[in-house]
């Protein structure tokens, strides 16, 4: 099983001018890129879990597994930035891909898109070639 995670390299520039204007500190860039991973991780697989309890009715066979199986490999691919995950966003809706889009409410982000996180085992291959490793 794949399991497809896309995040934006460019959080660094958020968190220093953020903190040029407060005096919170929110982190470091990897510090956000992991929190922002770990949400699409187990947002993505929570919902594909979901999915396959609800839909025991058809002819495809149930997971004997309430966790990620043995053997899942995790591919966490890199955005530069928000306007690039939203296109990428589009691509996966546009073609009926199942995945969960994360935004984070809290500053210095308002709501921006974060993460995305593809449903285990999504045909995605096709869309994701051009993306590089985080």
């Amino acid at each position: 099983m794949i399991h497809y995670i896309i995040a934006r390299r460019d959080y660094g520039e958020h968190i220093i001018r953020y903190w040029n204007r407060t005096s919170i500190g929110i982190g470091t860039a990897t510090g956000v890129t992991a929190a922002q991973v770990t949400h699409a991780a187990g947002e993505s697989f929570a919902q594909w879990m979901e999915c396959w309890t609800r839909l025991d009715r058809l002819a495809r066979p149930k997971p004997t597994f309430r966790a990620v199986p043995t053997g899942t490999t995790a591919i966490v691919l890199g955005v530069p930035n928000e306007r690039a995950l939203k296109a990428l966003e589009r691509k996966l809706r546009d073609n009926c891909i199942n995945h969960v889009a994360v935004r984070e409410p809290d500053a210095p982000w308002n709501g921006q898109l974060m993460t995305i996180g593809l449903w285990p085992d999504a045909p995605a291959v096709r869309l994701l070639r051009r993306y590089k490793l985080l």
